[in-house]
């Protein structure tokens, strides 16, 4: 499947990122791991006519990282959080939850006081427990009164 993935053979569909670049994919594929992607191609839409999905709310490196988890259920290349927060967003978007998972594995795995915030806006907002334990513990009386904690609350 990771060679299938690299060649973009076989590929019956292309998605383009919001940055505009485009990525082939095999419908197949994209349908047997997401709900969402099959409900899509059930339907009369547009990107059925096109052969061209528009993914205007996902970067390519994030579209690329999802893509490859789809064809291979494996993930190699989350060097940092904010891609890692990027990539559990879309995988909840499309309703991929053994990455939406790992992402939120690997998360809770380098919170720190830079990304804790980040880490408690996720945990909140898509009600990851994993998450929330992961802040939790990092959360000090320093963090409770700053700034930035303040913005948080009020938000």
């Amino acid at each position: 499947m990771r060679l299938l993935f690299k060649s973009q053979r076989h590929c019956d569909i292309t998605l383009r990122s919001a940055d505009g670049k485009c990525i082939k994919a095999v419908k197949a594929v994209l349908c047997a791991r997401s709900v969402i992607f099959n409900a899509m191609f059930e339907t009369d839409m547009r990107e059925i006519n096109t052969g061209v999905v528009d993914i205007s709310d996902v970067d390519n490196e994030t579209l690329n990282l999802l893509l490859h988890f789809l064809y291979t259920d494996t993930l190699d290349n989350i060097h940092d959080h904010k891609i890692a927060v990027k990539l559990y967003i879309t995988a909840d978007k499309y309703q991929i939850f053994p990455l939406k998972d790992l992402c939120s594995n690997h998360l809770s795995s380098v919170a720190s006081a830079k990304n804790v915030f980040d880490i408690m806006y996720l945990s909140s907002k898509y009600q990851d427990e994993n998450l929330k334990n992961a802040a939790r513990k990092l959360v000090s009386n320093d963090v409770l009164n700053s700034y930035r904690w303040e913005n948080f609350v009020l938000d």
